[in-house]
């Protein structure tokens, strides 16, 4: 049986980027905008870069195997997306997970 590598950076990952996730939330609005220099980004990327985060390491973390974290984690991030923009029927659920099952299906039949 294969040993599981130590990824212990990861936990500690997903624990910091759930922190800085939970006080976005409860301390800004959603119109809040940062500027880096000139270029302005509102608060709600940062959320979803900070959700993708915490997702991506857990999973990996859980599974041990990143590509699985990937694609679960741009699975809900992508269907959130679609509901930020109202697109919440349950065709598009549907659609995305059939392409997020044959994606992954497609990854683990090379292995």
């Amino acid at each position: 049986m294969r040993k599981r590598k130590k990824l212990l950076i990861l936990p500690v990952l997903s624990v910091i980027s759930l922190i800085c996730l939970i006080y976005l939330v409860f301390a800004f609005s959603p119109n809040t905008t940062v500027s880096f220099s000139s270029l302005k980004i509102t608060a709600i990327p940062i959320g979803f870069l900070l959700l993708f985060i915490f997702l991506w390491t857990t999973v990996w973390f859980i599974f041990a195997n990143k590509i699985q974290g990937l694609l679960l984690a741009t699975f809900s991030l992508i269907y959130l997306i679609l509901r930020l923009n109202n697109l919440n029927q349950t065709f598009f659920l549907v659609l995305l997970f059939i392409l997020f099952a044959a994606t992954e299906l497609f990854f683990f039949r090379k292995h």
